[in-house]
């Protein structure tokens, strides 16, 4: 008969409160039911337990090692080629005059995406305001770009045609006006048929490109 733990009193089974003393009556367990109790607390803390990281073999940190130094590697290159200062400028123009249309050809290493101002002008002086006049805008596409003017304004047989291209122009991409510095990195090839201009006597380091062409009516 279980006995009351406070008072010693033996009480009736399945009561909850001792009749004599009135305290709670704490449940007594079998030996079998301690054993289950033991097991699923036993299991209860396996399950508990944090698993094991993997660790790290030599293969596997040699691997990340050499992806860490490729990438930095590949910082660097990318810093360099941003900040090294562009080629010299190789470009070639040839042109003719057929009929009304005055066609020129331009060759150049200077980057795709760079606009060029041309000037096409009846004769030969700058100052004759009565000549003709056109003025054409091309963008390199793939190493140059060609140009088509009708000159059927023209009554001289011999006109000017002026490439020209300004980095620091408005209508220049923002990334061919850092690569040349606004023209102040803008060099010519040795041997190049072309001339570099000072920029206005405020700011002489934005300086342009000119190639001037003399072109007969055939």
């Amino acid at each position: 008969m279980p006995v009351c733990s406070h008072c010693g009193k033996e009480v009736s089974e399945g009561i909850k409160f001792c009749p004599e003393c009135g305290e709670r009556l704490k449940k007594e367990f079998t030996p079998e039911e301690k054993e289950k109790y033991i097991q699923e607390l036993e299991a209860s803390v396996k399950e508990e337990k944090p698993a094991k990281k993997a660790k790290t073999t030599k293969k596997q940190l040699r691997v990340g090692i050499v992806g860490c130094i490729i990438g930095v590697i590949a910082i660097i290159a990318a810093v360099v080629i941003c900040t090294a200062p562009p080629e010299p400028v190789d470009i070639s123009v040839s042109g003719s005059w057929e009929g009304d249309l005055i066609i020129v050809d331009v060759i150049t290493n200077i980057p795709d995406g760079a606009v060029f101002q041309n000037f096409v002008l009846e004769g030969t002086d700058w100052d004759d305001y009565d000549a003709g006049f056109h003025l054409v805008e091309a963008t390199v596409d793939g190493g140059g770009f060609t140009i088509i003017v009708n000159v059927a304004d023209f009554t001289q047989d011999i006109a000017l045609v002026s490439i020209t291209f300004g980095p620091w122009a408005t209508t220049q991409p923002q990334s061919i006006s850092k690569l040349y510095k606004d023209g102040a990195l803008l060099e010519l090839r040795e041997g190049v048929d072309a001339e570099i201009l000072p920029g206005p006597s405020a700011r002489p380091e934005r300086r342009m490109l000119q190639v001037e062409r003399l072109l007969s009516r055939s």
